[in-house]
């Protein structure tokens, strides 16, 4: 369609599945080529401009680099590197019809691109600052907008939150939390994205304490001041993650969606066959089996 109606730019207006695949089209268009060959590599030479109007307090992509697509034919979500917008609008009053839940699943995409930023092996002071001032505006703004989501104030934080820990995750990276939903999202697609994380964060942060318990701590004391920069502390780590998805509504599991212990191998297949390249080098701790079996089971 780009082609046939002469575009000379493309406008994306949503969150972040809406800048994502404009991202890809805007590069597709331009360059040539499909979506397979931008995933397997083909960088692009020129790409239309790209206008993103961000809906959302939660993507990040429209500023940073990124771009998540699911593919048809196998379901497989999968993470590219492709470019940054010419232009994005960051406009709170644009996110007073989101939802309650949607609300929360986005603040909580937030959230966990902030801790994983500051914990992947990518991380840097820069990204550590910035990913602590993310947490705590959402963890000062979240639950006071859900008593009045008509709050553009409230939302404005959490969209400057949300837009610098897109910062931070372009600056370093996400690791196995994001990795993980990938997967439970890409083969149920009625699991939206933020909630996926959020079931199996709270245990992803329990490993991650306990490699990364300074960083981990300085980012998480914003939710509870006496979190030790210890290895010791990582069940308490994530038991106050857990708490505070708990206090803003956020109950359910992933057998809510389908999922059982069947499942499993399918999971882990997928995940260290396919989307190895989303965790290997930024996770912070050494992954097995038996780690990410435990996860899911937790998640379950």
């Amino acid at each position: 369609t780009l082609w046939r109606e002469g575009v000379e730019a493309v406008i994306a207006i949503g969150g972040g599945s809406v800048i994502d695949a404009a991202k890809v089209a805007s590069v597709i268009a331009s360059g040539g080529g499909g979506f397979k060959d931008v995933f397997r590599g083909r960088r692009p030479r020129n790409m239309m401009p790209l206008i993103a109007i961000n809906l959302t307090h939660g993507t990040g992509t429209e500023i940073d680099r990124y771009a998540v697509l699911t593919t048809d034919d196998t379901r497989e979500k999968h993470g590219l590197d492709i470019r940054y917008p010419t232009i994005s609008v960051d406009d709170p009053i644009y996110t007073i019809s989101l939802p309650k839940d949607h609300t929360i699943y986005t603040s909580l995409d937030a959230f966990y691109h902030a801790y994983e930023a500051a914990t992947s092996n990518y991380r840097n002071i820069f990204v550590e600052t910035l990913s602590r001032e993310a947490i705590f505006i959402i963890r000062e703004n979240l639950p006071v907008l859900l008593k009045d989501l008509s709050d553009v104030e409230r939302r404005a934080m959490l969209l400057y939150a949300s837009m610098i820990a897109g910062i931070a995750i372009d600056q370093s990276s996400t690791h196995l939390n994001h990795a993980i939903e990938h997967v439970l999202s890409g083969l149920e697609p009625r699991l939206p994205h933020g909630l996926g994380l959020a079931l199996t964060g709270p245990r992803v942060v329990y490993y991650t304490h306990k490699v990364r318990p300074i960083e981990s701590a300085r980012i998480l004391r914003t939710l509870d001041p006496n979190i030790k920069p210890l290895e010791d502390d990582a069940e308490k780590a994530m038991r106050t993650v857990k708490e505070f998805q708990e206090s803003l509504g956020v109950t359910q599991r992933l057998e809510d969606y389908g999922f059982s212990e069947d499942d499993f191998k399918k999971i882990y297949s997928y995940l260290t066959e396919r989307l190895r390249y989303l965790y290997e080098d930024s996770t912070p701790f050494q992954i097995s089996e038996d780690i990410i079996r435990d996860i899911i089971s937790y998640a379950l």
